[in-house]
């Protein structure tokens, strides 16, 4: 009778947070190449993301949708990929604003952050 409750609390954890960070981290592991640092930079014809391996232009037409969260700015691409921008990195002062102005005034559908 207890085991059904005991097998939720047990294998609840593992199947919903456990298995997929070590799923993930495995696989960064086995692809190096996608855990390179990439630079962004914004400008009004669009955004540039540049790492060691690759170069790309995306313009702001392309971005189907923009979300901001407590901690990053999400640019969407296609309705499941989106370039995840950690406003850690934007480290002067005025950038996070800079960059939401942009997003706001040449992206069509913006979820600003609730707060």
């Amino acid at each position: 009778m207890l085991v059904a409750p005991i097998a939720i609390f047990v294998l609840g954890p593992y199947v919903f947070f456990i298995a997929p960070y070590l799923s993930t981290r495995k696989y960064l592991i086995e692809h190096p190449e996608l855990a390179l640092d990439t630079t962004y930079t914004f400008s009004d014809r669009g955004f540039d993301a540049v790492d060691a391996r690759s170069e790309t232009h995306t313009d702001w037409e392309q971005v189907l949708e923009a979300r901001e969260t407590a901690t990053h700015f999400l640019l969407y691409v296609t309705p499941t990929m989106a370039h995840f921008i950690g406003k850690r990195f934007l480290r002067q002062p005025g950038e996070p604003g800079a960059l939401r102005a942009l997003v706001r005034y040449h992206v069509k559908k913006v979820n600003p952050r609730n707060s």
